[in-house]
């Protein structure tokens, strides 16, 4: 599981390699369930201090060290890149 920290919110990403379920939280609050064993975007959108929000999450299969790659975007600009 992936969990960022940003602008004073948590955004966990769980990507599950043997059932290719997919769960993405923004505050806890559940914005993405899905099943996928195929690279996926998905975009959601929030208000943060009074504003719109769009935050832009990205999740592939790394087949060959059985693990995911996640990137998440906030507004545009990438806030968050694993190695």
């Amino acid at each position: 599981m992936t969990v960022v920290f940003y602008a004073g919110h948590k955004i966990e990403v769980h990507v599950s390699i043997l059932t290719g379920k997919k769960k993405i939280a923004y505050d806890d609050k559940e914005v993405y369930p899905k099943r996928s064993l195929i690279a996926s975007v998905h975009v959601f959108h929030v208000t943060e201090e009074g504003e719109d929000t769009e935050y832009k999450v990205q999740s592939a299969f790394r087949w060959h060290r059985l693990s995911a790659r996640v990137r998440i975007w906030r507004n545009g600009e990438i806030i968050y890149v694993d190695k």
